[in-house]
């Protein structure tokens, strides 16, 4: 059974650093992708997908943290009640 290919006939072209270009190559590599194209154009498009409501990955990542973040505040409260003198949750990165 022969698998039906969707022409692709839409560019977009954007400029980078050569930074910027050094490090999409590298994770390229890294990702074992056939082509830097393949590359930029599956990230692009897994970067900007939604899920069942509407959410990136990166939103709900930010939920997450949010979430985490309101946890160990609870935690620390509660900490506070039962052992005063005991030393409280501290975050791995710096609040935002």
């Amino acid at each position: 059974m022969q698998m039906s290919r969707v022409r692709r006939n839409r560019i977009v072209i954007f400029r980078l650093t050569q930074a910027e270009y050094d490090r999409l190559k590298l994770a390229c590599a890294a990702a074992g992708a056939r082509t830097l194209s393949d590359y930029t154009r599956s990230e692009l498009l897994h970067a900007s997908a939604t899920d069942s409501q509407g959410l990136t990955d990166l939103e709900r990542f930010r939920a997450i943290d949010e979430k985490l973040s309101d946890l160990k505040a609870i935690v620390n409260r509660v900490s506070e009640r039962v052992a005063p003198e005991a030393p409280r949750i501290e975050d791995a990165a710096p609040d935002r």
